[in-house]
């Protein structure tokens, strides 16, 4: 009703020299109202976010008529056109506006993040069921959960990995925000090139230097020597993809930044992947913890060798720096992080990349993702282009639950954080009441990062805004 007061109002007072835009409203009309200045604000900033190609749902499908830029909600019926009178609007019109008007008046300005990011998953086909639990419980712990998906998998989706996992995507309790959803969330499912996933197929094009029958024979060696996933040609592959193939696929081409999500991961607490990011955040992470040892023998020793080393002057080099300036083993872990595509796709990353890529140990040893990844961004960030998340995150063993008691009530946690597991509980120590003592495992960095990273904090700084 009231969005139909506001179009006659505009109506009446339309015939003026100047331009005007659709929510240019007379006071002195008669059916002006101080009320229906919510609807006014709140259609003209949609009206600004639509302008650069922001397609929020509640731009309410307004089209343009012509030159006289009226708009009007073109639902099946075209109510507000076809009718005079405004008793014959659906209320479901007025309704949807009503549940996102607290929503958009205070976030209006970050919806242009909702299509600038998106997150990622890289993902098999028969690991549908552990995929639809975490999407569910993404879809309940972030609050405003409009973001795009994109999946891929180095073998062709079959439609009913297809089916459900968009079903759990859009599906939503409230139809309203099913409605939101569905509008709103754009959900992609590429393929991987085979060539790209495992160079190993045109092994004397990759590197000439590895010999195919020689590696499988270390692989064997490997798992007899109890190395994590030694004997997997896959999980080697997905490791390299991970850390230098993955925002080369044209599917992400149009995002900014993209959040890693794993199959079987549980988001413990209340958080926003994207509206939490500072803004000149580049990585971000949860958990920092060691390597294991005999999957990177010589890794570090061969970053050392890079030619464009600058690492001696990296504000990060000490959050890595071992005895005797060797690598500690610490390293984020990626199965949980939001990422700059511009950084990893800078010269500076790659060429990185590309040098350790070469060295082959992603094949020799059992390279993983996170300890390179790492050292790229001790090699090109500087600390505040760096964010620790203080979430709740579990990723079988390991969980993160924030060992603030204020924190958990903020973020509505449902983590233990006395579980001799989390990141944040000092090993076999009482709890006390509401505060868990921040000793910190001995398998954590986090130590190392409070220490010569950005320091300890509890809360991003608009958390309240953000979330009450």
């Amino acid at each position: 009703m009231l969005i139909w007061l506001a179009l006659s109002c505009f109506l009446c007072v339309f015939i003026e020299a100047r331009k005007l835009t659709p929510f240019d409203l007379d006071t002195s009309c008669e059916t002006f109202t101080n009320h229906n200045t919510d609807y006014e604000q709140t259609l003209y900033k949609l009206w600004e976010a639509h302008s650069e190609r922001i397609n929020h749902p509640l731009m309410l499908n307004l089209q343009k008529l012509d030159k006289f830029y009226g708009y009007v909600h073109a639902d099946e019926e075209n109510l507000l056109h076809k009718y005079n009178s405004f008793d014959n609007v659906s209320s479901t019109i007025l309704n949807d506006i009503y549940a996102e008007l607290p929503f958009l008046n205070n976030n209006i300005d970050n919806l242009k993040k909702y299509k600038e990011n998106a997150i990622y998953i890289l993902i098999r086909n028969y690991e549908l069921d552990d995929i639809c639990e975490t999407i569910l419980n993404y879809v309940n712990r972030v609050v405003y959960p409009y973001y795009d998906f994109v999946f891929l998998n180095d073998k062709a989706f079959d439609p009913y990995f297809i089916e459900k996992t968009s079903h759990y995507i859009l599906n939503r309790i409230n139809k309203g925000s099913e409605r939101l959803a569905k509008q709103l969330i754009r959900i992609s499912y590429g393929l991987i090139n085979n060539d790209i996933w495992d160079p190993l197929q045109n092994i004397d094009e990759y590197n000439p230097s590895l010999n195919l029958t020689r590696l499988k024979e270390n692989w064997e060696q490997q798992e007899k020597d109890n190395v994590l996933y030694g004997g997997s040609r896959s999980y080697r592959n997905m490791c390299r993809y991970q850390s230098l193939g993955f925002y080369k696929h044209p599917l992400l081409n149009d995002y900014k930044y993209t959040m890693r999500m794993e199959p079987g991961v549980k988001y413990t607490c209340d958080f926003d992947p994207f509206l939490e990011l500072r803004e000149n955040t580049k990585y971000a992470f949860t958990i920092a913890l060691l390597e294991y040892e005999n999957t990177i023998p010589t890794l570090f020793d061969t970053y050392k060798e890079y030619p464009f080393l600058k690492y001696k002057q990296a504000e990060l080099f000490k959050f890595i720096q071992g005895s005797d300036d060797g690598y500690n083993r610490c390293h984020f872990w990626t199965n949980f992080e939001i990422i700059s595509l511009d950084w990893v796709r800078s010269v500076e990353y790659n060429n990185l990349m590309d040098y350790l890529d070469q060295k082959g140990g992603f094949y020799l040893e059992r390279w993983g993702d996170a300890p390179l990844r790492t050292l790229a961004v001790v090699e090109t960030l500087n600390v505040n282009e760096v964010q620790w998340y203080d979430i709740g995150y579990f990723h079988n063993p390991f969980s993160s639950c924030p060992g603030s008691y204020e924190v958990r009530k903020l973020r509505k946690c449902c983590c233990d954080a006395w579980d001799p597991e989390n990141m944040d509980k000092i090993p076999n120590e009482d709890a006390p009441n509401y505060n868990v003592p921040l000793g910190l495992q001995d398998f954590s960095c986090l130590k190392e990062w409070w220490k010569f990273g950005e320091g300890k904090h509890f809360l991003f700084k608009d958390y309240d805004n953000l979330f009450t």
